[in-house]
């Protein structure tokens, strides 16, 4: 407070003062007010970090759809006996590996460590999601043909198990534009 309210003149002293000084609630709540000016800001280092992680996510969740359609064009079983030793789970962490392996950047050698701190991201619910996205898609494609068609047929087919479960299946047929 010599600094501010009185000023200061004993030169002899003035290490010793300097040194108080620097040790008073005053001097480091200026300082920390200029390294917060100098500083890109708390605010900013936080959302630095979240375009990061969100970066990272999205990348993570971009492996897991194409692992998902891969597996599903190919007709291969997701699951084994738990959800972390089947297909999908295996396959996604494998490529997560060979991406930061063959000399990625420090964002997929992250999605690796995002991957398998987030074992709910590889579950059988999440799973079972994404399949049923990709129905969806699929869906809606071939309403839009089907749509565009000039010509549509639809056979329906019932039978009953030995449960006396009633199973039906669908046929969608149309003709595309380019006649195919």
């Amino acid at each position: 407070m010599t600094f501010i309210e009185k000023g200061f003149s004993n030169w002899k002293k003035g290490l010793s003062k300097f040194k108080g000084h620097e040790q008073s609630d005053c001097h480091k709540h200026s300082a920390m007010k200029i390294a917060l000016k100098r500083s890109k800001g708390l605010t900013n280092a936080f959302a630095a970090g979240m375009i990061r992680e969100q970066h990272v996510a999205q990348k993570a969740l971009t492996l897991i759809f194409s692992s998902a359609k891969y597996l599903a064009e190919q007709g291969f079983a997701f699951r084994g006996d738990s959800h972390d030793d089947g297909a999908f789970h295996n396959l996604v962490l494998e490529r997560a590996e060979c991406q930061s392996a063959d000399g990625g950047d420090s964002t997929e050698r992250d999605v690796v460590t995002f991957l398998k701190s987030r074992n709910n991201w590889l579950s059988s619910t999440i799973q079972n999601e994404i399949i049923e996205m990709f129905g969806c898609h699929i869906q809606r494609i071939m309403m839009e043909h089907a749509a565009a068609s000039a010509f549509v047929g639809l056979v329906a087919d019932c039978t009953t198990d030995m449960t006396r479960t009633e199973q039906m299946s669908i046929c969608l047929q149309y003709l595309t534009l380019d006649l195919k």
